[in-house]
């Protein structure tokens, strides 16, 4: 091909020479124009900014569409896209969580609140997750539409239609009571052991660091069953059996021991009227614990 090339005219062959040299420098320049004129950025926060202020827009959904944007939230460090539409929070998926633009944990929170007993009975209950903030909440309420529930036993929670029977119930049981966890347990079924069991649901209330206010929470979901109350013979026990009850001090029990050795046996609990330090209030929350057989 060169001996082609300079077998040509000498005008021709630096024509030739000319336009291999103007394609060279074309293609070296290629290289370098981006260098001199730059190219153009996307402004990543700026897009985020205006998609963010267009959800928090006080504007209400058009009737019967579905609006689809570009959600990037400020609790998260990715881009998300949410697909906006009406729904019940109380039996939405989590697919439909998704799709609304709230992350896998957020998700997982509200799946344990409903999984639990929970509900959303008001648009602004959705505020009790923790992770849905102001901007998401303003986001979604426009999309809510919960369904009334007339009949109030649907709006009862798991736990508060659970009974637990406290004579009876072991720590795993006790637990699934609102407030009430392992250590709690523990410390009541210690003391029911004590007493014997429990003759009125309201004597939980003297295990060590179980208030009023527990209580109230737990009252409407436990019962006592009396048949199996564990009762001292009062005519066979001894100093010891006797002043470990809870109810029975050892000044009591001494003195019960001594009535009987001067006496002989008791022929019923109100016999025991006839000790001096047994008063009526004190009989009262030892009577069902005491038999004389």
């Amino acid at each position: 091909m060169l001996k082609e090339i300079l077998s040509y005219p000498r005008a021709q062959r630096n024509g030739i020479f000319i336009l291999l040299l103007l394609i060279v420098l074309v293609l070296v320049l290629l290289q370098f124009v981006p260098l001199i004129i730059g190219h153009e950025t996307y402004d990543n926060d700026k897009f985020n900014r205006e998609v963010y202020a267009f959800i928090n827009s006080p504007k209400k959904p058009p009737g019967g569409t579905q609006n689809k944007c570009r959600q990037i939230k400020k609790d998260t460090v990715h881009n998300v896209i949410a697909e906006f539409f009406f729904f019940d929070p109380n039996i939405l998926p989590d697919e439909g969580w998704l799709k609304l633009g709230l992350n896998s944990r957020e998700v997982k929170t509200i799946r344990r609140y409903i999984d639990k007993g929970g509900h959303f009975f008001q648009n602004k209950d959705l505020r009790k997750i923790y992770g849905i903030n102001d901007s998401v909440y303003s986001a979604l309420e426009p999309y809510m539409q919960i369904a009334s529930y007339p009949d109030p036993v649907k709006r009862m929670s798991y736990k508060e239609r659970l009974i637990i029977e406290l004579n009876s119930s072991d720590s795993s049981a006790l637990v699934t009571l609102n407030g009430i966890g392992p250590a709690f347990a523990a410390r009541i079924i210690k003391y029911r052991n004590l007493l014997g069991g429990f003759v009125f649901k309201e004597q939980i209330m003297e295990v060590y660091g179980l208030d009023t206010a527990l209580y109230a929470k737990i009252s409407g979901n436990i019962r006592v069953d009396t048949l199996n109350i564990r009762k001292i013979n009062i005519n066979e026990a001894t100093l010891d059996d006797l002043k470990a009850h809870p109810y029975i001090k050892w000044k009591i029990a001494n003195a019960i021991i001594n009535y009987r050795t001067q006496h002989g046996n008791f022929y019923s609990v109100e016999d025991l009227k006839k000790i001096m330090i047994i008063n009526e209030e004190v009989l009262r929350k030892m009577k069902p614990y005491l038999s004389v057989h």
